[in-house]
């Protein structure tokens, strides 16, 4: 019989409707099946366990089964921003934070330490944004010193995650949350328009209508405690 026509299933499911549940005697092999089974109906989930390594192993068991699984590592205060694990860091937990923020229903996987941070609503972190539109306005100095301000650097050319550069009427900025820069061209300090490029041929790729950039290593969102960060 399949899990899922299991009486039990169907209490559990039945209970965590209600409220929470405490259930044990699973076999660990059969953990992350029953999981995914119990998770059904709900938006965004979050697995929490005892420590990395753990963490990792339920992610990559759990995505056989979801693969809008992600995993959320705790900062790790021996590593700066500007060390690449320090780095790599950073940008994994943003990534998860950028996704939940634009609405996707995630699983996120992620250690009890981690699981206890005190992080802002969405509505705190939306303040902390900048989000440039086209068709818009822009004042070049506060933007750069914004951007400093959020962990970005200042460089004559764009080619890494963190990175901006402004030459004239053009800046060039490449957030830690996406796979590619974008490219704002001004016409006083009006955005005339807004574009995704390649960091290595500094070809246009295609047009947008805004961009949005998150502060680069995220500590700004861990001031308050949050009720809607993963609900």
């Amino acid at each position: 019989m399949k899990i899922e026509n299991w009486e039990i299933i169907r209490q559990i499911k039945e209970a965590l409707q209600k409220g929470m549940v405490l259930a044990d005697g699973c076999v660990p092999s059969q953990m992350e099946h029953l999981l995914w089974h119990l998770s059904d109906g709900f938006g965004c989930k979050v697995i929490v366990t005892y420590d990395e390594q753990k963490a990792l192993e339920i992610l990559n068991n759990y995505m056989v089964f979801d693969r809008d699984a992600v995993y959320y590592p705790a900062k790790d205060p021996l590593f700066s921003k500007a060390d690449i694990r320090g780095s790599y860091l950073s940008e994994q937990r943003l990534e998860v934070v950028r996704r939940l923020f634009a609405g996707e229903k995630l699983t996120v996987v992620t250690t009890l330490d981690t699981f206890a941070e005190q992080l802002q609503s969405f509505d705190g972190i939306r303040k902390e944004l900048i989000v440039i539109r086209q068709g818009g306005t822009l004042n070049v100095a506060d933007l750069a010193e914004k951007l400093v301000q959020m962990g970005y650097e200042n460089e004559s050319q764009v080619s890494a995650h963190g990175e901006f550069s402004i030459r004239g009427n053009i800046v060039d900025i490449f957030p830690f949350t996406e796979q590619a820069p974008f490219r704002i061209d001004l016409w006083g300090d009006e955005v005339e328009n807004i574009k995704i490029f390649d960091a290595e041929s500094q070809r246009s790729i295609e047009n947008v209508e805004e961009c949005t950039i998150f502060p680069g290593d995220g500590s700004s969102f861990e001031e308050e405690p949050s009720e809607d960060f993963f609900t």
